[in-house]
């Protein structure tokens, strides 16, 4: 719009303004429309992709578990924080996340609440990180989560994170070592995985918790 002394005229911003308008605007809305507003499509589409994969009975070892911990304490000079009743916080996650708090993390936790200026982590903090990748997992669409780099890897789903992966050992930088509830085609329920902000992906670290830990003995150090 332009302005003289005495007058005023005005020109259209495009030269072809009918064709910008209605040229591909249904194929633009569709492709632009908020995901808020396709939210239940999106959840399931999520929903789909995982269940096949949901595996929440897992098996390990309790006295094995135990018995490495121990090891690891005593080798290591480390301080445990004494364990609690953390019926309060399992209840809480089951809530949330529609299953139970892992059987295998509730026995390892009758052993500590945490171990100080170590990775692991008590019962509070496992629930506080599970959120906060439980939010990741709700905001991003599953085209977005999917890892299509990483499709050959057998026993970890291609995905950047899952509401079954349960994070107990703080690698630090957003990143965790965490128990796997949805494996892939090769992988076992219950199987040891890092994930987290430098990762694409999941990676497959041990069997089981008891051989994560075992791990800890035979290299002689700790985290």
């Amino acid at each position: 719009y332009t302005f003289t002394s005495n007058s005023s005229s005005s020109r259209s911003l495009f030269n072809n303004e009918k064709e910008l308008t209605h040229k591909g605007m249904g194929e633009f809305i569709c492709s632009q429309v908020p995901n808020s507003f396709i939210a239940e499509k999106l959840t399931k589409e999520k929903a789909d992709f995982l269940t096949p994969f949901i595996q929440l009975s897992a098996c390990d070892d309790f006295k094995l578990i135990e018995q490495h911990f121990m090891a690891l304490v005593k080798q290591n000079s480390l301080n445990i924080i004494e364990p609690k009743n953390n019926d309060a916080i399992y209840d809480e996650f089951e809530n949330e996340a529609g299953f139970a708090f892992p059987a295998i993390l509730k026995s390892f936790l009758t052993l500590h609440d945490g171990v100080k200026n170590t990775a692991f982590m008590g019962a509070q903090r496992i629930l506080k990180e599970w959120r906060d990748w439980q939010s990741v997992y709700n905001e991003w669409t599953q085209e977005e989560l999917f890892d299509t780099y990483s499709e050959n890897n057998v026993k970890t789903l291609p995905m950047y994170v899952t509401p079954y992966w349960v994070p107990f050992f703080n690698l630090g930088g957003g990143n965790f070592i965490a128990l796997d509830f949805a494996p892939n085609s090769q992988g076992t329920a219950g199987q040891v995985i890092s994930f987290g902000a430098d990762e694409q992906s999941a990676t497959y670290e041990a069997k089981t918790l008891s051989d994560f830990l075992a791990g800890f003995i035979t290299a002689g150090g700790s985290e």
